[in-house]
C-alpha cells in the first residue's frame, strides 16, 4: 500500500482561526434580558429605576440582540469578536414567551434597552449586530424612539453601524417561534402557529 503525503491546507485561507469564549470576558446581568460583557473584571451596579450604571466605561459598545433559545458559549463566540476589537458588548435575548406576549415581554425588553443605552450615554461609537427576532425587538426600540425622540433620538445618532443576520420581522415570527419552542413535535408547532397567527 502507497501512502500519498499532500500539503495540508486551509480550505479558506481567509477563515478565522477557531472562535472560543474567552474566559477572561466579565459578564454581569442588568436584567434578566440585557447583559453586560467587558473585559474589565469590575461589579457594576445598576440604579434599577434610571439604568444608569455605578461607571461608566468609555468604549465603544456593541448592542447584540440574539437570535432566539441562543446559548449562552454561542453568544460568548459573537461578542469575543468585538471585545477583541476593544468593544463591550451589550447582549439582549428575548423568550418565546415574551415574543407571544409584546405587552409583557418584547415591548418591555425593548423599553428597558433603550433606557439603559441613553442612560449610559458615552463619547465612543454604538455598532448594533442583531440576529433573527432581534430585528423585532430592535423595531419595537424605534418604536420607543419614536414616541420619545427628545429623549432617545441621540442615542441614535450614535449609532455607526448596523450588522443584521437573517433579520425578522412581525409576520416571520410565526414561523421561526413555534419550531424552537417546540422543535420536534409538529402537531404542538402547528398550534402555536395558530394561536400566535
Amino acid at each position: 500500500m502507497i501512502k500519498l503525503r499532500l500539503p495540508i491546507r486551509p480550505l479558506l485561507t481567509c477563515a478565522p482561526v477557531a472562535l472560543t469564549w474567552d474566559r477572561g470576558a466579565h459578564t454581569q446581568d442588568i436584567t434578566k434580558n440585557i447583559q453586560y460583557i467587558t473585559n474589565d473584571k469590575i461589579k457594576l451596579k445598576t440604579d434599577p429605576k434610571t439604568m444608569k450604571l455605578d461607571k461608566q466605561l468609555n468604549r465603544p459598545t456593541c448592542v447584540m440582540i440574539n437570535w432566539l433559545l441562543a446559548r449562552q458559549k454561542h453568544v460568548m463566540k459573537y461578542a469575543n469578536l468585538y471585545l477583541e476589537q476593544g468593544f463591550d458588548v451589550i447582549s439582549v435575548s428575548c423568550t418565546p414567551w415574551q415574543l407571544i406576549w409584546p405587552l409583557k415581554g418584547s415591548k418591555l425588553v425593548a423599553a428597558d434597552l433603550i433606557k439603559f443605552m441613553a442612560a449610559n450615554e458615552n463619547d465612543q461609537p454604538t455598532v448594533v449586530h442583531g440576529f433573527s427576532v432581534g430585528g423585532y425587538i430592535w423595531g419595537e426600540v424605534c418604536a420607543h424612539v419614536m414616541d420619545n425622540r427628545e429623549q432617545y433620538q441621540p442615542v441614535m445618532d450614535r449609532i455607526s453601524a448596523q450588522i443584521w443576520d437573517s433579520a425578522a420581522d412581525i409576520s416571520e415570527i410565526t414561523i421561526g417561534v413555534p419550531a424552537a419552542v417546540f422543535p420536534k413535535n409538529k402537531i404542538m408547532q402547528k398550534t402555536l402557529k395558530a394561536y400566535m397567527e
